[in-house]
């Protein structure tokens, strides 16, 4: 597929994304399980639209839960960019053209945002991480996403442009690679992470259950949350 230069300049290639963004409480401390890249501004654009691509230089080492995504979109005036939503998923074997990949989890469609700029996402939930599992972004319309090439990454893999929208369980068949592609590995502006609550009231209504402690462990119930937030985060989570 064609993607998009930073100078707008457009070369052959084919890729796959998906984003979302949103808003976020502020967290006590830096999340201690993370996947995927800093949300900074970087070189490039996908030009494939409606489509899946996964980041192969997010995939977790371990396993953990998240409750967060940061982004950063990047917008190019082309008319072409639409929402995002991002996605956790692995691969059902070694990535190539015909094999596929699960979709095990996707968040509601995020609205493209009116200006460039780091974005956040605050789930509401945990939602757990395996280990190999890879964040992955949805793009309904051109990329929005940006991407730096990472000669030392794993190649990333992507559905076939205009293939739609994937749905959480769906096995999507992988189009290309980088590799199958003749690119270098990517390195996307997106990464998954836990933060932990700030305040009691966030514990509370069953809040705690959104949240994981400064290590990354979720909370038992809404004491175990009040008493990490009471004590500073001495008290950690027994979830």
């Amino acid at each position: 597929m064609a993607e998009r230069v930073s100078g707008g300049a457009h070369r052959a290639r084919t890729v796959a994304t998906i984003a979302f963004a949103a808003v976020l409480p502020a967290s006590a401390s830096a999340a201690p399980f993370s996947i995927g890249n800093a949300a900074t501004p970087r070189a490039n654009l996908d030009t494939f639209y409606n489509f899946i691509v996964a980041d192969a230089s997010s995939a977790a080492a371990s396993s953990g839960f998240i409750n967060q995504i940061n982004w950063y979109a990047q917008r190019d005036n082309s008319g072409t960019q639409g929402s995002v939503a991002f996605a956790i998923v692995h691969p059902d074997s070694t990535p190539t053209p015909g094999n596929t990949f699960l979709v095990k989890w996707i968040s509601a469609n995020q609205p493209l945002p009116a200006a460039s700029g780091a974005q956040t996402l605050f789930l509401g939930t945990l939602v757990p991480i395996a280990a190999g599992d890879e964040l992955a972004v949805y793009q309904a319309g051109t990329g929005v996403v940006p991407f730096d090439y990472n000669p030392a990454a794993p190649p990333d893999f992507w559905a076939a442009n205009n293939s739609g929208e994937p749905t959480t369980g769906q096995d999507v068949t992988i189009s290309s690679t980088s590799t199958n592609d003749g690119q270098l590995g990517r390195n996307y502006s997106m990464n998954a992470t836990s933060v932990a609550p700030t305040t009691k009231d966030q514990c509370k209504q069953g809040g705690w259950q959104a949240y994981t402690d400064s290590n990354g462990t979720p909370f038992k119930n809404q004491g175990d949350c009040v008493s990490f937030v009471a004590t500073g985060g001495r008290n950690l989570g027994n979830g």
